[in-house]
């Protein structure tokens, strides 16, 4: 069943340290306390969280964040009643590893798992990690969130995906560096109005590797409108906002329920050269 009071997202921005699983999680151990202190229902956390672009140690992270971080945020979790999410470095069926979002419910338990589709080459996730082979959509008591990670929103299909399997919200959570902070806060704002969902998006702050990183977390609304937004200091976003009203809109302006799908399955067939005569 759905829930329809208000509810509280908490972004924790951070400059997340490369290589520093102790000060990364350290930091998030104490905005974990501060979400619960207010309210928060979720608390959403930067992409590689635990351990940045450290890529070239790849295959090490897997195995650490596997069996230490990843127990130790499902323990805050079920110590402060706390959903949280955020990606880290780990392990694919397969061999090898990817960048996996991972969210956490507050009695502890993983509930969802997502490995990026879409590999970032200019910052040589091709070489180090491999991508993800199907979306993944979770459920949660205020409606279904559907998961992304940083470069997927640049890929509007992912999230048109979601819309149309019931997703109210997105997250993205993100390491989105200078110049492209414009791309950033409109692509996140797109994905918003074109599919009727709120999009929570964090960003990191800090340097890395010649990388500066602006931060702008941002909560968006179905309208485009940022309900809650950063600039680029470090800070744990609150955000409250009604989650009936993302219903309310897509019954007052049913965009969804006007897509042509019969003429992008068509052009799909079309494609691959399959249409019946």
């Amino acid at each position: 069943m759905t829930r329809t009071l208000p509810m509280t997202v908490a972004l924790f921005q951070f400059d997340v340290k490369k290589g520093d699983l102790k000060a990364n999680l350290d930091a998030v151990s104490l905005a974990v306390k501060n979400a619960a202190a207010s309210g928060a229902d979720w608390l959403l956390l930067p992409e590689l969280f635990t351990s940045s672009y450290d890529l070239e140690n790849a295959k090490r992270w897997g195995e650490i964040n596997e069996k230490d971080a990843l127990p130790a945020i499902a323990q805050q979790a079920r110590e402060n009643r706390l959903s949280i999410a955020g990606s880290y470095i780990l392990p694919l069926l397969g061999g090898g590893v990817g960048n996996t979002l991972v969210w956490i419910d507050p009695l502890g338990n993983e509930v969802a798992r997502y490995t990026k589709l879409h590999r970032f080459r200019p910052m040589d996730e091709d070489r180090f990690l491999r991508p993800g082979n199907h979306p993944v959509i979770t459920s949660t008591p205020y409606g279904p969130v559907g998961l992304s990670v940083c470069y997927d929103l640049r890929f509007p299909e992912l999230y048109r995906y979601y819309a149309t399997r019931g997703a109210r919200f997105f997250f993205a959570p993100s390491q989105w560096p200078d110049p492209r902070q414009r791309h950033f806060v409109t692509l996140a704002r797109a994905r918003a109005i074109e599919n009727q969902a709120v999009v929570m998006a964090v960003n990191r702050i800090g340097k890395e590797n010649g990388h500066t990183f602006f931060g702008h977390s941002m909560v968006v609304n179905p309208w485009g409108e940022t309900i809650c937004n950063a600039q680029r200091e470090e800070i744990l976003l609150t955000c409250m906002f009604d989650p009936t009203e993302i219903q309310t809109i897509r019954k007052d302006f049913p965009v969804l329920h006007d897509i042509r799908e019969d003429i992008w399955e068509r052009e799909k067939i079309l494609k691959t050269g399959k249409e019946a005569d």
